[in-house]
């Protein structure tokens, strides 16, 4: 599972291509806890992702896919510390910046969600994937030469397992509308 700070580090890397230089202030903090073999605080790697962030010129789209994949109580990264985060960074309000958070539905997800006010935008997704997976069983079952030839009670048997389960269950999208 990724920490807070890893994740931080990742979008730091994400947002600065290789041709292109970080700022400054972004060096001199890399520079100065590689030389100490040390790492940066959350709070300085925050920092330095809205300074990277407000001197882009250009939009910037942060996907954040399976936010209910942390775990609630965990040692390391709660689920608790990475909504804080996203809070965090959504809560600058940059002109640049669109993000898009899914996870599958969970109660301190929602809550958390709900807390945000008038800000993100919900989007199910569940059941246009359930009718997606309906149909390509469906085809399957029918089209696929090995599973043609078996018995219809016995298709009918792998339809309901395969339609069963929360396997089956699709995440949930989040938007912060553009201003």
């Amino acid at each position: 599972m990724q920490s807070v700070d890893n994740l931080l580090c990742s979008l730091l890397r994400q947002l600065t291509p290789g041709s292109q230089r970080f700022p400054e202030e972004i060096s001199k903090l890399s520079d100065t806890h590689r030389k100490r073999d040390s790492r940066p605080r959350t709070k300085d790697l925050v920092s330095a992702l809205d300074v990277l962030i407000r001197g882009l010129k250009k939009d910037v789209f942060l996907v954040l896919d399976g936010i209910d994949e942390y775990p609630e109580d965990a040692e390391d990264t709660k689920r608790e510390d990475v909504l804080k985060l996203i809070e965090t960074i959504v809560g600058k309000d940059y002109d640049n910046l669109h993000v898009l958070i899914t996870s599958k539905e969970e109660p301190d997800i929602r809550k958390w969600f709900e807390g945000l006010g008038n800000g993100p935008e919900e989007l199910d997704i569940e059941d246009q994937i359930s009718t997606d997976l309906d149909s390509f069983i469906e085809r399957k079952m029918s089209t696929d030469r090995n599973l043609n030839d078996l018995d219809d009670d016995l298709k009918h048997q792998i339809e309901q397992r395969l339609n069963e389960g929360e396997e089956r269950s699709a995440p949930r999208s989040s938007l912060k509308p553009d201003d």
